[in-house]
């Protein structure tokens, strides 16, 4: 992705409209959007990140390792109150319980813990991959 060649010689400006361009060229790939919510991120802008965050889960509502990864890479600008983020979670777990991503982001919600339930639901899922 150019983006990602203007960020790493600090030219933000360049790598946000490269972002902003490839959403234009391709709406409906996942990837450009997570990729503008990246550049926003970085450079600040989390209002717009936010809401462009909130388009790559309705983009990718049927694809449960994206849904994991999002939730899971920027949780410092999702925002979800808690026990949204664990119906997230749970809703990814039922239709791909090996997610890692999506259990490890379980275990990291604040202040729950994982049940015995959780656990061997776990340890059954990592059993069978």
């Amino acid at each position: 992705m150019p983006g990602r060649c203007y960020e790493t010689q600090k030219d933000f400006g360049n790598a946000l409209a490269a972002a902003r361009r490839a959403c234009e060229m391709g709406p409906e790939l996942v990837v450009c959007w997570f990729n503008l919510v990246a550049c926003l991120f970085t450079q600040g802008h989390l209002d717009h990140a936010i809401g462009r965050l909130n388009h790559c889960v309705k983009l990718g509502t049927g694809n449960m390792h994206l849904r994991g990864h999002v939730l899971a890479s920027v949780p410092q600008i999702f925002r979800l109150p808690p026990k949204e983020a664990e119906g997230q979670y749970r809703d990814i777990l039922a239709q791909n319980p090996a997610s890692g991503q999506a259990w490890s982001g379980l275990a990291m919600l604040k202040p729950m813990s994982l049940g015995l339930a959780d656990i061997a639901a776990d340890a059954q899922g990592v059993a069978t991959n």
